[in-house]
């Protein structure tokens, strides 16, 4: 027989009621020990009670059979989980063996989510406790929300007399129908259009409404949306701002208006922002971009492009360049506005790549002609013209008779920096000579030669020489005068005469030569020789001459004083008288202009003339 029992279980406050009917076949009281196997199965193991509306209750129920060949007693049933509850009679429960009692459990959830417990039925039977999950997900009472979106609006700039127009969208977002009884749109300039109320919008449906501004004066307006309904939040406003704007001005800035790269490196690039940006108080159309110039380009803008007022576009100027020098271009803007082409100029270097460059100054080294077994010495400036450190390792210099110093390696040179090497040149020999500097480094030119040249010669000898070697004065009547002339000459090279000097007879002086003299090759000069005898005798002496010449030449001086009566007279010129040598038969006459000395007379006679009668001493006797 089946007996429906009820157990009501009240929970503490906003716990959920649940309620377990058990019924079924048995009797109450203490279970005899099974004499054989006991098993107890379940309809379910799990109870889902899917979405039940926060206090309010949902059941669900489970049958328990004795599988077994002996009868189950249930002893207790145990619940967890706050929304949920059990309803049984007393126990213990006998359920005789292929008999079924039915169990109810109640879900009462009190707040909105996700709520999960168990029940535990305990028995003898062997595979005791029995499970069963509980899941239930609270849901909010039915009630309606208006949504929208966005919930503000800003038209911006609209010119007087025209109009602009944005939507928004509402939604019902509840879980009960929504009704729009009315929309109001206020504000100066501010209309709508789109929704005919009353409007009944389902949970989760939607639609738009068009707001209009369409001012009629400048300045700055607000406004507002109204949508009045049954929801939850009613009204529901959406914000209204916009401003009336001055008839349109087209109007394209280009910021900056200039753009300098400065230098960048060959091969490398460089770039630049050019902000471009409408001015006016309405749309600017751009419809092309033309960057020009060596090594210039741009991106960034695709064109057509509409800016509205305000509204700002960016585009990158980019400078490669492909060799050193200045470089300029510009950027034209082409739009629809009044100051079209907006144009940016450009300017930029191309700079060469970081590289140390070696340059020897000068570059080549020409020594001329130098003295065997003396040396002559120029310096080679060497810089660093390029733009980034060098480092010299290595400095030969070669070629017979050339050396160098001054430099000493490695050796770093900074960019604009110099150092100097002292080239020389020392000919062991007669001859040309040729040789070069070789000087290797980490520059961009590694290895740089300066040539190098120059002649071996033959130290001259320099030579002075005196003419004639000796100054013979004949018979000077004592307490007169007689002068002869000389002359220096010199070769081999460049000859100073420093000084001279008369030895012998003090009645010789030197006239006509200021000391000291410096004669070129090839140059002379003439000195004379004034014979002043102050008694009757031979009288003998010398001129020497001292020189930076390898010889020291000297002229011999020679006469001798004569008083008036102490020798016959030469005769003196055109004396109408004839004067004949003694020794005429062997006599050589002398050349015109020389003299030679009458040996019956003693003196001096000086030939005038080609003619063979025409002759005169000296003295002009």
């Amino acid at each position: 027989m089946n007996h429906p029992l009820v157990l009501v279980r009240k929970l503490f406050p906003f716990v959920a009621l649940m309620a377990i009917v058990i019924s079924g076949c048995g009797t109450t009281g203490v279970a005899p020990a099974p004499s054989a196997t006991s098993q107890l199965s379940l309809s379910s193991t799990t109870l889902d009670f899917g979405s039940v509306v926060t206090g309010t209750t949902s059941s669900k129920s489970v049958t328990a059979t004795a599988n077994g060949t002996a009868s189950v007693t249930i002893t207790q049933l145990n619940i967890t989980g706050s929304a949920f509850g059990v309803s049984a009679p007393s126990l213990p429960l006998t359920v005789a063996p292929g008999q079924s009692t039915t169990i109810s459990v109640m879900a009462n959830p009190q707040t909105a989510g996700t709520s999960s417990g168990n029940l535990a039925i305990v028995s003898n039977a062997t595979n005791s406790p029995n499970s069963i999950s509980l899941t239930a997900v609270g849901a909010a009472p039915p009630a309606a929300s208006l949504s929208a979106s966005p919930a503000s609006l800003s038209f911006g700039s609209v010119v007087v007399n025209n109009s602009s127009t944005k939507q928004v969208a509402i939604s019902n977002s509840g879980n009960a129908n929504l009704t729009i009884s009315s929309v109001t749109t206020s504000g100066a300039g501010f209309s709508g259009s789109g929704i005919t109320v009353p409007l009944t919008l389902t949970p989760g449906q939607s639609a738009t409404y068009t707001a209009k501004f369409a001012p009629t004066s400048t300045g700055s307006v607000s406004g507002q949306i109204s949508f009045v309904s049954n929801a939850s939040n009613n009204p529901s406003l959406v914000s209204l701002t916009g401003t009336g704007a001055a008839a349109p001005v087209v109007q394209l800035t280009a910021n900056p208006t200039t753009a300098n790269f400065g230098n960048v490196t060959v091969g490398s690039s460089g770039t630049q922002s050019i902000v471009v940006s409408n001015t006016g108080n309405a749309n600017v159309a751009i419809s092309s971009i033309t960057t020009s110039g060596a090594g210039f380009s741009g991106t960034g803008i695709a064109v057509p492009l509409t800016l509205t007022p305000g509204q700002s576009a960016t585009y990158t100027a980019q400078f490669a360049p492909t060799s050193a020098g200045s470089a300029s271009g510009q950027i034209s803007f082409v739009s629809n506005a009044s100051n079209s082409p907006t144009l940016v100029s450009l300017t930029g270097t191309g700079a060469a790549a970081p590289a140390g460059l070696l340059t020897p100054n000068p570059t080549s080294a020409s020594f001329g002609s130098v003295n065997v077994g003396s040396s002559a010495t120029q310096s080679i400036a060497i810089s660093n013209t390029g733009n980034a450190n060098l480092t010299i390792s290595q400095i030969t210099t070669s070629g017979a008779g050339f050396s160098g110093s001054g430099v000493t390696v490695p050796l770093t040179l900074t960019p604009g920096q110099s150092t100097s090497y002292l080239a020389k040149f020392s000919p062991t020999s007669a001859g040309a000579a040729s040789g070069q500097i070789l000087i290797l480094s980490d520059a961009s030119n590694n290895s740089v030669t300066v040539p190098l040249a120059g002649t071996g010669v033959t130290a001259p000898v320099l030579q002075l020489t005196a003419t004639p070697s000796s100054l013979s004065f004949g018979n000077v009547v004592v307490g007169s005068t007689s002068s002869l002339s000389g002359t220096l000459a010199a070769s081999g090279g460049t000859v100073t005469v420093s000084s001279a000097s008369l030895t012998g007879s003090s009645t010789y002086t030197l006239n006509g030569l200021t000391l000291p003299v410096t004669l070129a090759a090839g140059q002379s000069t003439s000195f004379s020789v004034v014979f002043a005898p102050t008694a009757s005798a031979s009288a003998t002496g010398s001129v020497s001459f001292v020189s930076n010449a390898s010889n020291s030449p000297a002229v011999s001086l020679s006469g001798t004083g004569v008083t008036s009566s102490s020798t016959p007279l030469c005769g003196k010129q055109n004396d109408g008288l004839v004067h004949i040598p003694t020794n005429w038969a062997t006599f050589v006459p002398p050349a015109k202009g020389q003299s030679y000395t009458d040996p019956a007379f003693g003196c001096a006679v000086k030939r005038l003339t080609d003619s063979s009668i025409d002759e005169t001493d000296s003295n002009g006797a």
